[in-house]
């Protein structure tokens, strides 16, 4: 079992940036209460998604082919670690009443985790 930590941040990194920008906008209130606030973020995401797609990960995975999801496979670790993450959330939503953030990154460090430990598919 090998700990692919570079794909695991490759294949996340978007997603964790996108959180820390949300957790960011809600923490100051008063940018909330400005009108066209959720189109100008919308806008600015769908903007900042393009040209990350377009400039950084589809140059890198042609170059990379073994960073592709299509040529990775799932270790039993790594179905392991999904099946016990999700009954955590379950257990923290159904006990808990956890919402918001807090699922957010428990959601992100499952999928860090599974990604992690996958393993490059051999093409015969």
């Amino acid at each position: 079992m090998k700990f692919d930590w570079k794909y695991g941040f490759i294949n996340n990194f978007i997603l964790v940036l996108l959180s820390v920008i949300i957790w960011i906008t809600q923490s100051f209130s008063k940018i909330t209460n400005f009108r066209p606030y959720p189109w100008l973020l919308a806008g600015g995401a769908i903007i900042f998604l393009a040209l990350y797609f377009l400039l950084w990960e589809r140059p890198f995975k042609r170059k990379h082919p073994e960073y592709k999801a299509n040529n990775r496979q799932f270790s039993s670790w790594g179905w392991v670690t999904i099946f016990t993450g999700v009954l955590l959330l379950l257990l923290l939503i159904g006990t808990l009443h956890l919402h918001g953030f807090p699922l957010l990154w428990i959601m992100l460090l499952i999928l860090f985790l599974r990604d992690s430990l996958s393993s490059v598919r051999i093409r015969k």
